[in-house]
Order: structure tokens, then sequence, then C-alpha cells
């Protein structure tokens, strides 16, 4: 296994710039990109899965090129779009042997084995033969990463896998991810803190095309250290801190409203400073 190095990627649509000389080194492991909608997540993952070609940059794993070898590329890769379809009329199984002899698995046999291994490692064998249409959307979701795990790649990209999910369903889907990138790159695409936050080894935040590398979950937070507050309010109080500070979170009490917000000075001789938590850090550096 190596690290994937995404050295300054830019792209632009017609006369709007999706990425601005986005620099990434991902190791193995799970590997999270977190970013509101539209800062160009999708945009870099359908540039490292070859759907697009950047204007500029380059990008390599293990002495593989982007640029000059991307039948290579498209060996090494599964990828989970945000948006997965497949025919709603036929099975599970007649699914994957399909995707499977598009992925180049010709060999009858080993294309058997390997369907039966992904289906077995995402939890679908019993439903193997059931048709596509009567999935649930965590079960299509499952299905999806089958498909993606199909061929052994060495990298799988998966692009908002838990958006429309219930709670349930999240937390299976979160601890799937975790069990494939044991011996592979996985890559997760979402603008859900939770998703990283409990599951990611490494993270990128993207906002507005620009993407800044954190070493881990702690080296976000601390984006807000000396600027997250605590403090109590009377009720008839409360709108006129929340018209001057963001707020992060409120707790009603006897004694009035208990809450935390950011600020970079002091917002009153009451409020005490408090360790930042991931989310205070992320809202941080998306609101500068």
């Amino acid at each position: 296994m190596g690290t994937l190095v995404i050295d300054q990627v830019t792209k632009s649509f017609h006369r709007q710039k999706a990425l601005h000389n986005v620099e990434l080194q991902i190791p193995p492991g799970l590997f999270g990109l977190l970013g509101p909608n539209g800062a160009g997540k999708t945009t870099l993952m359908r540039i490292i899965a070859t759907i697009l070609q950047p204007d500029s940059g380059t990008i390599q794993y293990n002495g593989i090129d982007w640029r000059h070898n991307s039948r290579e590329v498209r060996r090494i890769l599964g990828y989970l779009p945000q948006h997965f379809g497949a025919f709603r009329n036929i099975s599970a199984i007649e699914c994957l042997d399909y995707i499977g002899i598009l992925k180049g698995l010709d060999e009858k046999t080993e294309r058997k084995r390997q369907i039966e291994a992904v289906l077995a490692d995402v939890n679908l064998t019993e439903h193997a033969k059931k048709k596509v249409g009567t999935f649930s959307g965590g079960m299509l979701r499952r299905l999806g990463i089958a498909q993606a795990l199909l061929g052994n790649p060495q990298i799988v990209m998966v692009d908002e896998p838990t958006a429309g999910l219930d709670p349930e369903e999240r937390i299976r889907f979160r601890m799937l991810l975790r069990r494939c990138a044991q011996n592979r790159t996985v890559i997760l695409s979402t603008h859900i803190l939770e998703d990283i936050q409990t599951t990611c080894d490494g993270l990128a935040v993207l906002k507005q095309g620009n993407a800044h590398q954190f070493s881990d979950m702690q080296d976000l937070a601390a984006k807000a250290r000396g600027r997250v507050w605590k403090l109590t309010v009377k009720a008839e109080d409360y709108d006129k801190f929340a018209s001057t500070y963001k707020i992060i979170s409120t707790l009603g009490t006897a004694s009035g409203m208990d809450i935390r917000l950011l600020s970079d000075q002091r917002p009153s001789q009451d409020a005490e400073p408090v360790e930042p938590t991931v989310e205070e850090g992320y809202l941080t550096w998306i609101n500068t």
C-alpha cells in the first residue's frame, strides 16, 4: 500500500473555478473529505476516478501517473458515486455479475468467487437473489460498496454514502467502511461531520474549492482554540447574543440558558473560555 499524492490540482467549469491548487497526501486507511455542499468534494472525487480531467496538476499512486495511465488507474480503483443506480428488475447477484464483467473479471469461476466474497463483506448474502428494486436505501448503499470492492481495488472512494439513511443504517455503513479500510485506502466524501469524526484516521476540509489537510481530529478542533466561550444568559437576552455571535449550542436551565458561542473576543464578563470540539473547529475554519 502506498500514499495517494494529489499535487496542485485545479479544475474550472466555464468561468467558475471548482478546485484551487488542491494538495493532499492520502495514506492507507479511512480518509475523510469534509465540506459543505458545493465545496468541490464531488469534483475532486470524479477527477480521482478519472471521470473528469483536471485543468492542471498531477495525481500519483505507487508510481502510477493519472495523466498517462488511466486504464491502470481504473484497475486499482473502486467507486461508489453519490447516486448509485442499478436495474431494479435484476437480482443483486446478477447486478454484480454484470459489473464484474465490465471490470474485466472475465473468468467465470473467479468472478463468482469474488461476488460471493463481497456480498458476505457487506452482509447481503441472504439477499443475493432478491430484486434490487426491493432493497432499502441502506441495502442499496451496501450493494454499491460491494460493486466497488469487486476486483480487490487498492483505493475505494465513496461519495456522500450515508445521506438519507436512518441513524441505525448510518452506523452500520460507517462500520462497514471501517472494515473495508483495513487493507486499502478508503476515501469518504461527506458534508456530515459525524461520519468523519467517528470513523476516519485523517481528513481534509474543502471550502469553495480550497482544501486544507489536518493531521487528526484534534488538529481540526484546535482551529477554534481561544474562540469558544461558555456562559449563562437570561432568556430575554438570548436574541441579543444570537444576533451578534455564532451560537453553537443552547441548553435551557432553571437559571437561564447555557450557551456555547464563537467569538474572537470575550463576549461578556461572565463568559468563560472552553476547549473546542471538532465541530467548533470545523465551523471556525469554514467561516473564516
